[in-house]
């Protein structure tokens, strides 16, 4: 008979310090190859350990889009309000 195999992964669901990051494991917490899964509703993130003892996660694409969306508005603000004096091409004849 077949048997058939289980992978369990390091799991949470709680958010971060700043309360809208996912948790992510400290290198101690996580093995080389080992995944991390936070499965909490709007902080979907699978993380990694990579060979220089750093967390890596991996985000799912909606919110790349969202976030890149997010700042690309924040810019385009920035600049509508920025105060931009446009060049003076004008030559000024002075006055006879």
């Amino acid at each position: 008979m077949a048997k058939n195999w289980k992978l369990i992964h390091i799991k949470s669901k709680q958010h971060g310090e700043d309360g809208t990051s996912p948790k992510l494991p400290t290198c101690e917490q996580l093995e080389y190859g080992e995944l991390a899964i936070n499965y909490g509703d709007g902080i979907e993130t699978i993380a990694i350990r990579n060979e220089k003892d750093e967390i890596v996660k991996f985000i799912p694409e909606h919110k790349v889009k969202e976030y890149i969306d997010k700042r690309f508005a924040e810019l385009m603000k920035q600049m509508q309000t920025a105060e931009i004096v446009p060049e003076d091409n004008s030559i000024d004849s002075g006055e006879y």
